[in-house]
């Protein structure tokens, strides 16, 4: 049902932590099976149109993408692949499945909270600083109630077949402004400073825009993302 991967120093968490606390994530309504709170997927998702793109949090928040895949790097065991991270903060989860996964997901619990087990079936898992592996589209999970401030991190593979992340950069147009290119097994978006996409080379433009400038809160545009390959 489930198995323990291995027990994680909280101090690797540190960095991630502080930048949740100074801008939390923001609160998803949108998953009606587990309940609304703060829970944002970073990486791959699916979106209403039914296709699959990069998730709009990739690049409104490239700080926590690319903090929480360097944690992955490290915590994950050798050979565990992923396609999206569900990233959730003082979220109580209802009894559900995730239905849009495949296979193990990885998840780990950290933060200065007390309780808030996570329940497997019937069967209560600590997963406080432990990287534990279950199949969360087979069975029914939750989280047990809580006090202090609890964080998550569900490093899962999304239902259909992709071998890497999508890659970010920063590239200038040719009024010599600062736009976004995202690439993701062969295909391309553009997105401008408002988030848009303005060009997608396989024709599918994800449905959710950002209302923030993709260039808030984002690294240093001299030094662009580096590929995050599995």
């Amino acid at each position: 049902m489930f198995k323990i991967a291995g027990e994680v120093d909280p101090t690797l968490f540190n960095t991630l932590t502080e930048l949740l606390r100074k801008r939390p994530i923001p609160i998803n309504r949108s998953r009606k099976t587990s309940g609304v709170g703060r829970s944002q997927v970073f990486g791959i998702c699916r979106q209403r149109t039914g296709h699959y793109a990069g998730s709009r949090m990739n690049y409104e928040r490239p700080d926590l993408f690319e903090e929480i895949i360097r944690i992955g790097n490290q915590i994950l065991p050798t050979g565990f692949t992923y396609q999206a991270i569900q990233l959730n903060m003082n979220y109580e989860t209802e009894a559900h499945t995730d239905k849009g996964n495949r296979g193990e997901s990885a998840i780990i619990g950290f933060g200065d909270y007390e309780k808030g087990e996570l329940v497997v079936n019937a069967t209560e898992v600590d997963i406080k600083n432990k990287v534990i592996l279950f199949d969360g589209s087979k069975w029914v999970h939750r989280t047990k109630p809580f006090t202090g401030t609890r964080f998550s991190l569900v490093y899962h593979t999304v239902d259909r077949d992709f071998k890497e992340l999508p890659v970010f950069s920063f590239v200038a147009d040719d009024k010599g402004k600062l736009i976004l290119r995202e690439d993701l097994e062969g295909s391309t978006r553009i997105y401008n400073r408002d988030g848009r996409v303005t060009f997608s080379s396989n024709g599918v433009y994800p449905v959710v825009i950002p209302k923030k400038s993709i260039l808030r809160n984002c690294v240093d545009a001299d030094s662009p993302l580096q590929p995050n390959k599995l």
